[in-house]
């Protein structure tokens, strides 16, 4: 799990800047950031593209799974949750980001909270248009704006290789299978947990998924999808 470990502490150092920036007045552009959310110019899949990493069944000695998970354009509509805490020494971050989504019509609520006294940016994709909100006032923007406002936003917490089946439980009201992988370091330890849907209507997107790691830097990161394909509403600014 080095690599994802490493990938999200990267994610969380990425936070703690952005909103450094952020709170200074600056504005800070990355297009190399997670590309799992569906993207206000990229087309919508027209069919079923999943990924997969390999897991142990707990108590199976080591015997490996497939585990497959989907992206989210693979549903209807979702409501998706990000937040992340990060603490050196005395400094504590928290912030995090919301997203509603629909497929038909395409339209994306984003809404971002970087740091504590920042005042949160807001997106709204509807009719073919993009508004941001800044400063109390809403204005068009491109969907390229769109579209790096959300590659800056940390992405679903996705399963990763080695991980050991817990079992299955409710999460968010969908039927889950939980996996789960810990590892411990010299000078630090890392825990990923893992919900993945498992019901005969859904493509296996990740429901929920904690990350957390302990050492010099004490970071959460958590996401959590709702109102999976449930009517959502998304209306242009008025």
């Amino acid at each position: 799990m080095k690599a994802k470990i490493t990938r999200y502490f990267v994610l969380g150092l990425l936070f703690i800047l952005m909103g450094s920036v952020a709170a200074c007045g600056g504005a800070k552009k990355d297009s190399g950031g997670a590309g799992n959310h569906p993207q206000a110019t990229q087309p919508v899949a027209t069919k079923p593209v999943s990924k997969t990493a390999t897991a142990s069944q707990q108590g199976s000695q080591g015997t490996g799974q497939a585990v497959n998970y989907a992206e989210l354009n693979e549903l209807d509509s979702y409501r998706l949750a990000w937040t992340m805490k990060s603490k050196t020494g005395d400094t504590e971050t928290v912030g995090g980001y919301n997203i509603e989504w629909t497929k038909k019509p395409l339209a994306t609520h984003l809404v971002m909270k970087m740091v504590e006294g920042v005042p949160a940016m807001e997106y709204i994709l509807a009719e073919n248009t993009v508004w941001m909100k800044a400063g109390g006032q809403w204005v068009q923007v491109s969907k390229e704006e769109l579209d790096d406002a959300l590659n800056q936003m940390g992405d679903v917490i996705q399963p990763d290789e080695g991980m050991l089946l817990v079992g299955k439980e409710t999460v968010n009201n969908v039927q889950c299978k939980h996996y789960t992988k810990a590892e411990n370091y010299p000078t630090s330890s890392a825990k990923l947990d893992v919900w993945i849907a498992n019901q005969k209507n859904l493509p296996p997107v990740v429901v929920r998924g904690i990350f957390h790691m302990k050492g010099d830097v004490d970071q959460t990161m958590e996401s959590s999808v709702t109102d999976i394909n449930k009517h959502i509403t998304i209306k242009p600014p008025k």
